[in-house]
C-alpha cells in the first residue's frame, strides 16, 4: 500500500473526491440523462479504496496487506477478520440518486419548469434515505468488527491479572493504539470491566472477574511484557 495503511477498504464512493467526479460527469452529461456518470458509477461502484490515502484498491478489494513482522503479523492477521462490507449497494444508489436530483433540477431551472424541480426533489429525499441505510449498516458492521476483536483481549486480560493499559494491548497484539483504545473502550461497561486513571495520568483498565484467575497461556495474545 502507497501509505503503508494495513486494515479494511472502505466504498470506492465513500471517497469525497470520487462523488465529486460522480456528480460533475453528472452535470455534464444532463442532457443524455447523466450518462458519463452511470458508466463512471457502474465501473467503479465494485472497487474499495484505502481510507487514509485513497488509492484505488481494485474490484473486491477489502483490506490493505501489508506484511508485518514476526509475532505481531500473525495476532493481527488473527484478530482481525474480514467481515464482509454492508452498505456500499445502499451508498452508490445514494449517490446515483443525487446525481439525478441534481440533473432534474439543473433542468427544471434552465427550462423555468417546476416538474423536474418536484422530481428531482423526490430524488434527493430518496437519496438521504438511501444515505442513512447505509450509514446504520456501516454502524452495525463496525460494532461487529469491535466486537470480533474482545477475545483476544480477554484473554491478555487473563494473562495480566485483569489489568491492562492501552500500550499494553497494542504491543502485545501487534495493533495500532487507536484500535487498542477503541476495543478497550468498547469493553468498559463500568461493571465487568471499568477505567481507572493512575497518578500518572495512566489510563489502567481493570477486569474485576479476571483479577484473580490464573494466568492462562493463549497465542493469540502474543508474547507477555515484562
Amino acid at each position: 500500500m502507497r501509505c503503508g495503511y494495513t486494515g479494511e477498504g472502505i466504498g470506492y464512493f465513500n471517497k469525497g473526491s470520487n462523488i465529486a467526479g460522480l456528480v460533475v460527469l453528472g452535470l455534464i452529461s444532463a442532457g443524455f440523462m447523466g450518462l458519463f456518470a452511470l458508466i463512471y458509477y457502474f465501473s467503479f461502484h465494485e472497487h474499495r479504496v484505502c481510507p487514509r490515502c485513497g488509492k484505488d484498491w481494485g474490484k473486491f478489494g477489502a483490506r490493505g496487506n501489508l506484511a508485518l513482522p514476526g509475532a505481531a503479523s500473525t495476532a493481527m492477521a488473527a484478530s482481525a477478520p474480514a467481515l464482509p462490507a454492508t452498505g456500499s449497494a445502499s451508498q452508490g444508489w445514494a449517490v446515483v440518486f443525487f446525481v439525478l436530483a441534481a440533473i432534474l433540477v439543473v433542468s427544471g431551472i434552465a427550462a423555468l419548469e417546476a416538474g423536474p424541480v418536484v422530481f428531482g426533489a423526490g430524488a434527493a429525499t430518496g437519496g438521504w434515505f438511501l444515505h442513512q441505510s447505509a450509514r446504520k449498516k456501516r454502524e452495525a458492521r463496525r460494532q461487529a468488527l469491535l466486537t470480533s476483536l474482545q477475545l483476544p483481549v480477554l484473554q491478555l486480560a487473563a494473562q495480566r491479572q485483569g489489568r491492562l493499559t492501552v500500550t499494553e494491548v497494542a504491543a502485545a497484539l501487534g495493533w495500532p493504539l487507536q484500535r487498542a483504545e477503541k476495543v478497550l473502550q468498547s469493553l468498559d461497561d463500568g461493571l465487568r470491566v471499568s477505567s481507572d486513571v493512575m497518578d500518572g495520568g495512566v489510563i489502567v483498565y481493570e477486569f474485576r472477574e479476571l483479577a484473580h484467575t490464573p494466568r492462562l497461556s493463549s497465542p493469540s495474545a502474543g508474547p507477555m511484557l515484562a
